[in-house]
């Protein structure tokens, strides 16, 4: 018997969000450092991101990797890492530097204060790494993965209230995966994209809830093809 849950968005099948993905065109490299947790949850909205936005990838996260791993998660030479993660000294980088961006001994000391306009014309040398967990597996995956906290971090200007209520026990005023995916958007300029995004975003609040509530679809589905997965 076929399941009645989507294999992918996880969710019912009549509530399937894979077919309702915008196809963006940021040419942003953004790589999701994923929690083993996360992949076989509904709640997840990582891969809201993964639908949506052709240079999003995702490298599921391992306690005991060693070596030089983060370099291979570089999507090209010359590409320089930077961690989206809320910190006091979080900073932005220089131009990268081909000799040093694969290297995360080698990474930049605290530069000048970030200027997102300055940012977005470069964001294509940039691979973009997002910690796709809840904040206290987030921070955990920080404090093991030493490769992690050489690199130069990238503070967003939330100022704003997350609308993800789907996990209990979340710390006030810390965004979901995709909200900080939206929130980057914006701040290098893509207003198009962010708010396809968030209106992906939303759509996927409105079938989750009736997922988790076991009702029918109460807006509508747009014209969406029934999902066959």
């Amino acid at each position: 018997m076929a399941s009645s849950t989507c294999g992918r968005c996880h969710l019912r099948r009549d509530l399937c969000i894979c077919q309702r993905a915008p196809r963006l065109s940021a040419p942003l490299n953004l790589l999701l450092l994923t929690h083993p947790n996360e992949p076989a949850k509904a709640s997840n909205s990582g891969r809201l991101l993964l639908n949506a936005l052709p240079g999003c990838r995702s490298v599921v996260w391992q306690r005991r990797q060693s070596g030089p791993w983060l370099q291979a998660l570089a999507s090209g030479e010359g590409l320089q890492l930077l961690l989206i993660f809320p910190a006091a000294d979080a900073t932005t980088a220089a131009p990268p530097d081909p000799a040093t961006s694969l290297n995360p001994a080698a990474q930049l000391a605290p530069a000048a204060p970030l200027n997102p306009a300055e940012l977005a014309g470069r964001a294509a040398d940039y691979s973009f790494i997002l910690l796709d967990a809840t904040w206290q597996q987030a921070r955990k995956m920080l404090r093991q993965t030493p490769e992690l906290q050489c690199l130069p971090r990238l503070q967003l200007s939330t100022g704003q209230s997350s609308r993800y209520g789907l996990r209990k026990h979340q710390p006030a005023g810390h965004l979901s995966t995709v909200e900080a995916g939206i929130l980057l958007l914006r701040e290098l300029g893509r207003e198009g994209d962010a708010d396809q995004l968030d209106g992906y975003f939303q759509r996927f609040l409105q079938c989750y809830e009736a997922h988790r509530s076991n009702h029918p679809d109460s807006s509508d589905n747009g014209g969406a093809p029934p999902c066959n997965r």
